[in-house]
């Protein structure tokens, strides 16, 4: 997952997730054969949102509850950037932490927010 951090506010996209309604979630996907999870969240955020130019802040690694492993690396833009989205089911949006649905989260991505984003947002 890329946890993109900037002016106190973090990048999260609201998509619609059949039976889990309308979430909300970092820009990410999965990790290629020979991919590190640092080199996957930047290649996914280009993907899904046309942000580059990051620099990396910090990396995370937890069990999900599949039994795989969730990557979160903490990126922050080298500049103003202006993400787009990648089709017409995302919808992008800088939010503080005082904004962010933890209700609407999957329970990997919640933990992380309220266990590591206040050290890079407050």
């Amino acid at each position: 997952m890329a946890v993109v951090v900037k002016d106190h506010t973090v990048l999260l996209q609201q998509r619609y997730r059949g039976a889990k309604d309308v979430i909300y979630e970092f820009p990410g996907g999965s990790i290629a054969d020979n991919e590190s999870g640092v080199f996957a969240a930047i290649r996914e955020l280009w993907e899904e949102t046309g942000v580059s130019g990051v620099r990396t802040l910090g990396e995370y690694t937890f069990k999900n509850r599949y039994g795989g492993d969730s990557h979160y690396v903490v990126l922050e833009p080298a500049a103003d950037v202006f993400p787009r989205k990648a089709n017409s089911e995302h919808v992008l949006a800088w939010l503080p932490l005082t904004d962010i649905p933890h209700e609407k989260l999957y329970p990997a991505d919640k933990e992380f927010v309220e266990r590591y984003l206040p050290h890079y947002i407050q």
